[in-house]
């Protein structure tokens, strides 16, 4: 058997190995049953004072804007949108999401994955995981802050104990020259698979690999 095709062989497994994972990242993929969901919007203009606010304990999406969408604010169940631009004024559009729940019995880690798209301006976005005992803040799990483009994955472990809390803020600020901020947050949350069926998939793939290398070093 010659080298090229035992290196097809074990892209093929490679594969297959991505094929298997796929349908365990989806279903780790599905909306985590949250204790407490929370949503809020607002659209600001500080030089005139005025404003609207509106929040929400589940109805998406959920909705602020000023002067016909100019400041403009929105969540849906897998983005927020801001966009902040009125001349001759600060302005500021705001959506802040929060969670809270008890993960401990159901995954060792819980994974929050985002991808934010910055358009123009000054905008920004930042992300907590935090953990509560006794409804008090006990320490932060993980933390991200991003102004440009950027995308991944947070990874915190589950509190043991306590429950945990994910703050998601998204701001587009605007100054008085009149330029536009807008940016969107494509973000979607889940728990992490357990150990099995992930691991297993993770050992056959690694063990065909370590068997394969040492088959090459024999033949060669």
């Amino acid at each position: 058997m010659t080298r090229r095709r035992i290196a097809t062989i074990f892209q093929l497994i490679l594969l297959v190995s991505s094929i298997l994972l796929l349908p365990i990242i989806t279903e780790a993929a599905s909306n985590i049953p949250w204790t407490t969901e929370w949503y809020a919007v607002g659209a600001y203009n500080f030089t005139e004072g005025n404003e609207n606010y509106a929040n929400s304990s589940a109805n998406l999406p959920i909705i602020a804007s000023l002067y016909g969408g100019s400041i403009y604010s929105e969540i849906t169940a897998s983005t927020t949108s801001v966009s902040s631009y009125f001349p001759s004024t600060y302005s500021e559009a705001e959506a802040d999401v929060y969670f809270v729940g008890n993960y401990v019995a159901n995954a060792p880690y819980f994974m929050f994955q985002y991808d934010y798209d910055h358009t123009a301006g000054y905008t920004f976005f930042d992300l907590g995981v935090a953990e509560y005992r006794n409804n008090q803040w006990y320490q932060w799990l993980g933390n991200i802050s991003c102004s440009s483009d950027c995308s991944g994955t947070l990874l915190a472990p589950t509190p043991v104990g306590g429950d945990i809390r994910v703050t998601l803020e998204h701001y587009a600020l605007s100054d008085r020259n009149g330029s536009l901020s807008s940016s969107s947050l494509n973000y979607y949350s889940m728990s992490s698979v357990a150990p099995e069926p992930l691991s297993s998939v993770l050992f056959v793939t690694g063990g065909t690999l370590l068997a394969g290398r040492r088959f090459i070093r024999r033949k060669a």
